[in-house]
C-alpha cells in the first residue's frame, strides 16, 4: 500500500484477516460457539440486525478497528470488556494475576519494535529513493527521501523553508513526487470509498456520520452508493482525508458500514478557509 502511494490502516486489516478470521476458524475446528477478544467494543441489535457499537469508555472504544469484520462474524464474537473502563479491566487482570495487568497501551503497529520505523524493519522493501517536492503549481521546492515515507497532512520531515508551514497534500508514486501546500489545501468535503463492508442494508438512507481516521471526530455526512463503492459528502470539510485509510460510517452509536478511502474522486481542494 505504501509503495502505491496510499496510507493503509494495518490494525483494521489485521483484525479482519488475521486475528478474528484465524480465531474463528480455530473455534470452528475445535467445536466452540464463539470467540472472545479484549477489544473495547460491544455488539447490539438494531432493527433485528447485529451491529458493532461503541464501548462504554468512548476514549478507548475500538469499534473502528473492527469495522471490516464480516457481518456474520459478529454473531460469533464476544467483547467482554466493552462495558468496562480500562482501569476496571486492569483491576480484574491484577486479581487474576495476569502478567499483562500493568502493560502499557499498545500504539501504532504492534509488531514494529519500539523506536523503530516501518521502513527500518523492511529496508529492502522501502529503500531511500529521493524525489522532488513540488507545490500546487508544480514548482520544485525541495527533495524528499522516498514518497512512501510520507502521508497526507504530514509536515514533519519535509525540511522546507518557504516562509509559511507547508504540508503534504498529495502523493504521485509514478513520478516519485510529493505535492505540498498550505494547510488550507488539506480540506476535502467530497470523496469516494471502495471495498464497502455493509453491516446494515440500506444504510445510506439513515442519518449518518463518518470517521475518516480513528483519531478524528465523527462528521455528519450523506452517502450515495454505486455498486461496491460510495460517494461521501461531508457536512463540513475534513482535514487530511487520506487514501488507504478507513471510512467508518455510524448511525447513532452503531457501525453500519465501512470502506477504504480511494485516491480517485476527491473534490478539488479550493484552499478552504
Amino acid at each position: 500500500s505504501y509503495l502505491s502511494g496510499i496510507t493503509p490502516n494495518p490494525c483494521v486489516i489485521c483484525n479482519q484477516q488475521v486475528k478474528i478470521a484465524a480465531l474463528l476458524s480455530l473455534a470452528g475446528e475445535w467445536g466452540f460457539d464463539a470467540v472472545a477478544t479484549g477489544h473495547y467494543a460491544v455488539t447490539a441489535d438494531f432493527n433485528g440486525v447485529r451491529l458493532l457499537s461503541c464501548a462504554r469508555n468512548a476514549a478507548k472504544s475500538q469499534e473502528y478497528f473492527l469495522c471490516f469484520l464480516k457481518p456474520s462474524d459478529l454473531l460469533r464474537c464476544i467483547f467482554p470488556v466493552g462495558e468496562a473502563g480500562k482501569s476496571d479491566t486492569r483491576c480484574i487482570a491484577r486479581e487474576a494475576e495476569l502478567p499483562v495487568a500493568e502493560k502499557k497501551d499498545s500504539q501504532d503497529i504492534c509488531f514494529i519494535p519500539k523506536n523503530k520505523e516501518l521502513w527500518e524493519v523492511f529496508p529492502d522493501r522501502m529503500p531511500i529513493k529521493p524525489g522532488c517536492i513540488v507545490d500546487q503549481s508544480g514548482k520544485a521546492v525541495g527533495e524528499h527521501k522516498g514518497f512512501y515515507f510520507y502521508t497526507i497532512g504530514q509536515r514533519k520531515g519535509l525540511n522546507l523553508n518557504l516562509g509559511v508551514p507547508y504540508f503534504v497534500t498529495g502523493i504521485d508514486p509514478e513520478k516519485n513526487l510529493l505535492i505540498v501546500g498550505e494547510e488550507s489545501f488539506l480540506y476535502t468535503q467530497v470523496f469516494r470509498v471502495g471495498e464497502l463492508n455493509v453491516f446494515y442494508a440500506g444504510f445510506a438512507s439513515l442519518d449518518l456520520s463518518v470517521k475518516v481516521r480513528f483519531s478524528s471526530r465523527t462528521l455528519p455526512c450523506k452517502v450515495r452508493v454505486t455498486d461496491s463503492e460510495a460517494i461521501v459528502m461531508l457536512s463540513e470539510p475534513a482535514r487530511a482525508v487520506t487514501p488507504g485509510q478507513i471510512a467508518c460510517f455510524y448511525h447513532q452509536e452503531f457501525v453500519v458500514a465501512a470502506g477504504v478511502i480511494l485516491a480517485e474522486g476527491f473534490q478539488q481542494k479550493q484552499g478552504i478557509q
